[in-house]
């Protein structure tokens, strides 16, 4: 879509801060209501998401402003995250500080644990690099509910199989049952890995050799890596149950960062 092209007669294009399989996502201007947006243009039905993101109210999570047909597309409009996605920021300055890194997991896991708390449960089922923006006040924010849906408690397993090659967890492949909170946990932790030592996570989706992988990045800190590597365990059962349990040990991880400093 060109620079000022117009959306419903009110949404003026300024320009592509994202794409991803069919959509790509825009920065725009609500010219009736002077005020900043994204909007989410595909070609496939985006109503599904949209209708889950009209129920979500959290100030990291993108509030859903309206939906347009037009043109033979779907338009969906919402709240402009500014920043620098955590992949932008992988790519263009390598490993991150481990203070930081738990920071930003820690507002991560909050965001997700929210999904969690919904009734059904929301899994979001695509936690990566790309879909996480932080702010100039570093604090992130999570976009593209595009994979997310609602648990059924009385499905044996997921009808379409969704994932990220080097993100995902194995059951987000087939035959191993239903994706579920665990799920997301598993992709927290391959975020947490790739930020710690600026590389992609290798071996995934199948399995996540840490030891093998640091010998040619960056060393991770143990304690970090102990919580990497049990967010990341091919038997759901073995990681982390929820995200109540994984945000206390980033909690006191963090803290006892803080007492080394003092």
């Amino acid at each position: 879509m060109r620079k000022d092209s117009l959306i419903d007669k009110r949404y003026r294009i300024d320009n592509v801060i994202g794409r991803g399989g069919t959509s790509v996502i825009y920065k725009a201007h609500d010219i009736k209501g002077g005020r900043i947006c994204a909007v989410k243009q595909s070609g496939d039905d985006i109503s599904r998401e949209a209708r889950l993101l009209r129920e979500l109210n959290h100030p990291r999570i993108p509030s859903i402003w309206d939906v347009v047909e037009e043109n033979g597309y779907t338009y969906m409009i919402m709240d402009y995250k500014p920043g620098r996605t955590l992949l932008d920021i992988a790519q263009s300055k390598g490993p991150q500080r481990a203070e930081d890194v738990v920071w930003w997991m820690i507002q991560l896991v909050q965001v997700i644990g929210y999904l969690h708390s919904r009734i059904p449960e929301i899994i979001y089922r695509d936690v990566k690099p790309s879909n996480i923006i932080l702010g100039d006040d570093n604090t992130i924010s999570l976009v593209d509910f595009g994979a997310a849906k609602k648990y059924n408690s009385r499905a044996s397993k997921d009808r379409i199989y969704i994932g990220t090659a080097g993100y995902a967890a194995p059951e987000q492949f087939g035959g191993k049952g239903q994706t579920d909170v665990r799920t997301d946990i598993y992709g927290i932790g391959a975020v947490m890995y790739h930020m710690i030592t600026g590389v992609r996570p290798a071996g995934l989706p199948y399995s996540m050799d840490i030891s093998g992988n640091e010998k040619e990045v960056v060393l991770i800190p143990e304690n970090i890596k102990r919580i990497i590597e049990k967010c990341v365990r091919h038997d759901r059962n073995q990681r982390y149950q929820s995200c109540t349990e994984l945000i206390a040990d980033l909690y006191a991880l963090r803290e006892r960062q803080r007492e080394s400093q003092t």
